[in-house]
């Protein structure tokens, strides 16, 4: 890695060049997007995900990071996952235009990428069945998010099964904050159009509400040379684009004691796909080009009442329906989710928190040639505890939480974590430790995958993947410790680190004889099984410097091993454990700096390295994104972006199962953005 940077090294020098103070007019931003901010300042804003309640972000004892809507407007993002490459620790591979993996401390190798919890205000955003989040179907408007929590580690001691190594929290906007008209549009190479157009009012009684609107279209990428038949050479074009409309409506009203949000969401994309699948006992796996749909809507309510001075009671409850069509799959899932949750602080030096949850969900599934799974319709229920206990005048706290979970696949699990902290005005130090688990989905039940086709003895022969009892929960042992402090009002500096310890952790593998069928073909079975154990280590540091108002510059180094091994019963699986091992980067560097310059413009650079990742066909890369701003007034803003601009084109994902991959290429796009 070391020699990998300093090729690159005039990019580094140039963002420390650029980071000097410049005389400069600061850019005008819309109210509450925390632009204007000190360091200070920053790291006191309030944030809920890392214990369900509000805190300040410097006291928080988890490794916390908040991409705010001031971060996302100078990304140059034009969605979620693109984003969430500027979080410290966070690993964002883009296998085309339309599908990435998101991942937390390793296990970035598809199957295993369902370790991270993802919600939008609260509505989990991952299938129950699959346990993983469909990327193409989360295209929320940038412009409607207030800010995107990401916490690393283990969350079940209060979200439950998934968030084995992370949460990420997508708050959007309260209505309050979105009165008037809002209208985006923009157009690129690669991003061939988009748009969004948005009104917020208040009613005479107080009640704040807001409708949007969205739309956009992506083409273009390259295909690079796969294992498959009949696969396109390197530098053919890929049938790859998409297509999306969304809308939604919020309100936020209060009564005498409670504080009130209702929205309702809905969504249709398109996301072509091409690959090799599965068609016919008999024949060769074939390439294929597919339009995959994604569609859905959500209707969410979320009430917080201040019963007493000390007590607050949160309720919340919403329906999802949510259809993926894929060529080898068809699923609809409709789930229903409630929970109530008390926070009560009239102890003196304790914050007690307690709350219930539940969640119904149906799945419909469609069979294809290539995969079939029997209707199903399952309960999770949880119920989780944690006790924030003050000591030494405040400045040392000890937290101590557990869930217990269990849906109708597995028993009850226990889910522990102890923290404790000490806090002083400028440094705060933690430590924790947690046991998280990953329930059984209905994957690892019901599934039958035929994966490929092949002969034995002359006779056609397929091979099945197979879900059933013999799998037990995934889980992780995790200690981490931190330090966060500032030694100047205008930097700030955040060191973690961490060991994961895991065990039962799933894979397929071959077992037993191959079965004779109706004496035409045989078949062999790759059944789920808890193939491995072992461990992830690493750490991270992230460097945060506002030293005027015009000037924000962020860094961070992340490092990150895997090791895992075969299990005694499974000895010989070393090569498929590797491909795990290096399927996250070793190192990982992100910078980004953002500049207030004269005459209303802006200019925001992000800069990643990244190392190769073997196990998913992924490059060593250098990406350098740009983004000019112009504000010729206050309510218009025009921008021109031009991302990928060190390399032409790079790999970050090759998959090992369905889909091809795509080059990610360099390309440009312009936008303007106008509030009235």
């Amino acid at each position: 890695m070391p020699s990998f940077l300093s090729r690159h090294a005039a990019v580094w020098v140039l963002l420390g060049a650029l980071s000097l103070p410049l005389p400069a007019s600061a850019l005008e931003t819309d109210g509450g997007d925390l632009t204007d901010l000190s360091v200070e300042d920053l790291l006191s804003v309030e944030v809920v995900t890392a214990s369900r309640r509000q805190e300040p972000l410097f006291a928080t004892p988890s490794a916390v990071y908040v991409l705010t809507n001031s971060d996302l407007r100078r990304s140059g993002a034009t969605n979620i996952p693109e984003a969430l490459r500027l979080v410290p620790g966070l690993h964002v591979a883009r296998k085309d235009l339309n599908h990435y993996v998101v991942t937390s401390r390793g296990f970035n190798d598809l199957p295993f990428s369902d370790k991270l919890l993802v919600m939008i205000d609260g509505r989990t955003l991952h299938s129950p069945t699959f346990s993983q989040v469909w990327w193409p179907a989360v295209n929320y408007p940038l412009e409607e998010i207030e800010r995107i929590e990401v916490v690393r580690g283990p969350g079940s001691a209060l979200w439950g099964a998934n968030a084995i190594n992370g949460v990420i929290n997508i708050i959007t906007k309260k209505a309050t904050a979105t009165a008037g008209g809002l209208l985006v549009a923009g157009a690129g190479d690669k991003e061939t159009g988009f748009g969004m157009a948005r009104h917020g009012w208040t009613t005479e009684g107080g009640t704040a509400m807001r409708l949007f609107a969205a739309a956009g279209a992506k083409d273009g990428a390259r295909v690079v040379e796969g294992e498959w038949d009949e696969v396109p050479s390197d530098g053919g074009p890929m049938e790859n684009r998409a297509q999306g409309l969304q809308g939604g409506f919020r309100a936020d009203w209060s009564g005498e004691e409670i504080a009130h949000m209702a929205q309702v969401n809905a969504y249709r994309n398109s996301a072509a796909a091409e690959g090799s699948v599965f068609f016919e006992i008999g024949q060769s796996t074939r390439h294929y080009f597919n339009t995959d749909t994604y569609a859905g809507f959500s209707a969410l309510y979320h009430g917080e009442n201040r019963r007493t001075p000390h007590l607050t009671v949160d309720y919340q409850a919403y329906y999802d329906r949510t259809t993926v069509e894929r060529i080898y799959f068809k699923e609809t899932v409709d789930t229903v989710d409630a929970e109530v949750q008390g926070v009560y602080d009239g102890i003196d030096g304790q914050i007690v928190t307690a709350g219930l949850t539940g969640q119904y969900t149906m799945a419909d599934f469609t069979d294809t040639p290539a995969m079939s799974m029997p209707d199903d319709a399952f309960f999770t229920a949880g119920i989780y505890a944690q006790d924030e206990v003050a000591l030494f005048g405040d400045r040392m706290k000890v937290i101590l939480g557990a869930k217990l979970e269990k849906n109708d696949y597995t028993d009850w699990q226990f889910q522990p974590n102890l923290k404790t902290a000490w806090v002083e005005d400028d440094w705060m130090l933690w430590a924790s430790a947690s046991r998280a688990v990953r329930l059984i989905n209905g994957v690892n039940n019901h599934l039958v995958w035929n994966l490929e086709s092949t002969e034995i003895d002359g006779a056609p022969a397929v091979g099945q993947v197979k879900g059933g009892p013999r799998a037990e929960p995934e889980e992780v042992l995790a200690y981490e410790a931190g330090v966060r402090f500032t030694p100047a009002p205008t930097v700030a500096l955040d060191l973690t680190a961490f060991e994961n310890r895991y065990s039962n952790v799933m894979d397929v593998t071959e077992v037993g004889d191959p079965t004779l069928v109706d004496g035409a073909y045989y078949t062999f079975d790759l059944p789920f099984a808890n193939m491995y154990e072992g461990t992830s280590w690493g750490g991270s540091v992230a460097l945060i410097v506002r030293p005027t108002q015009w000037i924000d510059l962020s860094l961070s180094y992340t490092r990150t091993h895997v090791q895992l091994n075969p299990t005694a019963a499974f000895v010989g699986k070393e090569e498929e454990a590797s491909w795990i091992n290096t399927a996250t980067p070793i190192n990982a560097v992100k910078g980004r700096l953002s500049l207030d310059l004269p005459y209303r413009f802006g200019l925001d650079m992000v800069a990643q390295a990244v190392d190769r990742t073997a196990g998913v066909g992924g490059d060593r890369y250098l990406r350098v994104d740009l983004q000019l701003t112009w504000r010729p007034v206050h309510a218009l803003e025009v921008a021109l972006v031009g991302r990928n601009l060190q390399n032409t084109k790079h790999k970050e994902y090759e998959s090992q199962y369905m889909e091809e991959i795509a080059w990610v290429e360099r390309d440009a796009y312009a936008k303007l953005t106008w509030a009235f």
